[in-house]
């Protein structure tokens, strides 16, 4: 902050005031995705949709509450063991299977088609945009992400059962670790409910209708 010589206290408070919109703008993103899976989970089992400013107090109330573990003492460690389980281990085996899925369900030609139909029709792009180098980009699709993904996660998994993390006390360890399993044994049950595809056959998906069809269509 000295650089900024005698404006050096109205950055500081600029500098903070930036930190605290970065973090609304954050809490929003994540009360809206919680209200959206309470509302869309409560439809599928039979229940009336909540007006929205009783699902948003419920979950806001619920993630005020939560937050009260970070404000203790201790709450920096208990931060940091649940980013590392949660934020790092078990994100890292998530993107992991999403790229399974992406390769097994989505496939490398359906995304070439979404690409290509979102772009299409864009300044200097009239055919759509296209995946280039495309060598690299499947590299990436079909190796790089999964195996680096899963590689990474294996990693920090046994090194923490070799070393303790940040040799922090055993008790917030456990509770690292049983966050870990609660979240994967969520993963595993949400997994085995399977559901008829929703994704049509390629060719008959309106949605990745390029070139000439979407222009007769768009002139239509």
């Amino acid at each position: 902050m000295d650089s900024f010589g005698a404006f050096k206290n109205f950055m500081a408070v600029l500098f903070f005031v930036m930190l605290l919109t970065l973090g609304l703008d954050s809490a929003f993103a994540w009360t809206e995705t919680l209200v959206s899976i309470m509302d869309d989970t409560m439809v599928m089992n039979g229940y009336d949709r909540l007006p929205t400013w009783k699902s948003s107090g419920i979950v806001s109330i619920a993630l005020f509450l939560v937050g009260l573990v970070y404000t203790t003492r201790m709450g920096n460690e208990v931060l940091d063991v649940v980013d590392h389980y949660v934020g790092i281990v078990f994100l890292l085996v998530v993107c992991f299977i999403e790229s399974i899925i992406f390769n097994i369900d989505f496939g490398w030609e359906r995304l070439e088609k979404a690409l290509q139909s979102a772009t299409h029709g864009l300044e200097g792009l009239p055919e759509g945009r296209s995946l280039f180098p495309k060598y690299l980009c499947r590299l990436d699709f079909h190796f790089t992400v999964p195996v680096m993904t899963f590689g990474l996660a294996l990693y920090m998994f046994i090194r923490d059962l070799q070393t303790p993390y940040e040799g922090y006390p055993s008790g917030l360890l456990a509770f690292g670790w049983t966050l870990l399993g609660l979240f994967f044994a969520t993963l595993f049950m949400t997994m085995w409910k399977t559901d008829p595809s929703q994704l049509p056959p390629i060719e008959d998906d309106p949605k990745f209708k390029v070139g000439k069809e979407i222009v007769e269509e768009t002139s239509a």
